[in-house]
């Protein structure tokens, strides 16, 4: 799958970078949505955390 992802990467002309880059891009864009009715519970479902506070604390700046 990683050697897939590159490939993709490298045909379209971004840099490369690991496929966990890609889970971190998606909940950081999630959560930063939440205002506009993301639920914050099916982000941290997503993503499969233990509990909410983690995805929180990951993934949002405050």
């Amino acid at each position: 799958m990683n050697k897939r992802f590159r490939e993709l990467l490298y045909n379209i002309g971004i840099k490369d970078r690991s496929i966990y880059n890609l889970r971190h891009t998606f909940a950081s864009h999630m959560i930063s949505n939440i205002k506009n009715g993301v639920d914050i519970l099916l982000v941290y479902k997503t993503l499969g955390h233990k509990d909410v506070s983690i995805t929180l604390k990951l993934y949002s700046r405050r």
